[in-house]
């Protein structure tokens, strides 16, 4: 018989404390994510939405047979969307639970708490990561290796990783042929740009130029903005939710600016260039700290800060350029790759989702369980969305 019974007072907690407040609690440190709107309505097994490129071209100067002839209709396409399920686990040791029972009030709940909002900080952690990139999964590249110290390629791509997490490694940065085994990550050196593992020999033929992922999150994530707007103009044959964007990159597929030689605001001046000539607006300017530290130095007085009169103090997370496309509110995210730079229109991108963006599971009532192997209680917290551009045209990359 397996024990799947609740411990009431640790239900009770959780019923309280967690019930329908998870996601609020959840995205407080990830400004693009806690700022993209969120529709729970992602029923069915995909999500179907239009994007219109074109409008009836039956127009002439001449007699009205002329346009008659022409025969044209607006076109557009459909996109496919499927959701993407992101679950992780929890155990809570139930000997620790009693012990805390036993001391002053408010002792079990901070126990159950502190275990708890941990565990969902690094889940939004890895929702954060995924929401910037192709859904692959790829943290970084190794540059070379000193016995269990990798160095990577990016620096700061160290900070993609934390002690404990479990991580895998192919030889292709989109997952493909991946190496035997996995270890666990020991130590990290983030000005350096170092992960440590337990034991890089217990991935077979790892080597430098190989790429480095959480172990179980392989080619199965969110498809983000990477995706939705890659650096690259998708070529004749693409094919992404069922739509091949080559047709009108810039409508389908955003603006894009591949030159890292030029500096951060004229990057961004230029992609919202585009997206104005593609008839589309923005709002948003997302960078990395590093370089949105970059951009405000150099800036300077050019900058207008938000939140109202007087001067801006240093450190502010927020300013506001002028741009074609409009005024940007610029915001540093640690979430965004160092090599890249986003604009877009806040209100034209949202995450369609099934129940709350991220929540305790709980369906049959029971918000834990008990384990039927050892002497602790599970809980289960779990993400099932999809990230959706509405009107690709009002977003934009650029390289840095």
């Amino acid at each position: 018989m397996t024990a799947n019974s609740t411990i009431s007072s640790i239900a009770y907690v959780f019923k309280h404390m967690y019930d329908k407040a998870v996601a609020d609690e959840a995205i407080r440190l990830h400004p693009t994510i806690e700022g993209i709107p969120k529709t729970d309505d992602f029923g069915g097994d995909q999500i179907n939405y239009s994007v219109k490129i074109n409008n009836a071209q039956n127009i002439t100067s001449g007699a009205l047979s002329l346009a008659q002839a022409v025969g044209s209709a607006s076109k557009g396409v459909q996109f496919a969307m499927k959701r993407v399920i992101k679950r992780g686990t929890i155990s809570l040791d139930v000997e620790a639970l009693m012990a805390a029972k036993r001391q002053p009030d408010g002792a079990f709940a901070t126990l159950v708490t502190n275990e708890v909002d941990g565990f969902v900080d690094e889940f939004m952690d890895r929702l954060g990561f995924d929401i910037f990139r192709d859904s692959t999964g790829n943290r970084g590249q190794i540059s070379s290796i000193s016995g269990n110290t990798l160095t990577l390629v990016t620096p700061d791509d160290a900070r993609n990783f934390k002690v404990g997490m479990q991580v895998a490694a192919t030889q292709n940065a989109n997952g493909t042929s991946p190496r035997t085994g996995n270890s666990v990550v020991t130590n990290l050196d983030w000005d350096g740009g170092t992960v440590t593992l337990l034991s890089a020999a217990s991935i077979i033929s790892l080597g430098s130029n190989d790429f480095l992922f959480a172990a179980p999150e392989i080619g199965s994530n969110l498809e983000g903005m990477e995706m939705c707007v890659p650096l690259a103009a998708p070529l004749p044959g693409d094919s992404f939710r069922g739509v091949d964007r080559s047709q009108n990159a810039s409508l389908l597929a955003g603006s894009r600016i591949n030159d890292t030689g030029t500096m951060i605001e004229e990057n961004a001046g230029k992609v919202a260039v585009k997206i104005r000539q593609a008839g589309g607006r923005s709002d948003r300017l997302t960078l990395n700290p590093q370089r949105y530290w970059e951009m405000i130095r150099r800036l300077g007085a050019k900058i207008m800060y938000s939140g109202g009169g007087g001067e801006a103090e240093y450190g502010f997370e927020k300013a506001l350029i002028n741009s074609p496309a409009g005024v940007l509110e610029v915001i540093s995210d640690p979430d965004c790759p160092v090599s890249r730079g986003r604009v877009f229109l806040n209100s034209s991108h949202r995450m369609r989702t099934l129940e709350d963006f991220v929540h305790i599971a709980n369906e049959d009532g029971l918000y834990n369980l008990r384990l039927a192997t050892d002497d602790a209680i599970e809980t289960r917290v779990r993400s099932m969305s999809n990230y959706q551009q509405t009107e690709p045209r009002n977003h934009g990359v650029f390289a840095i």
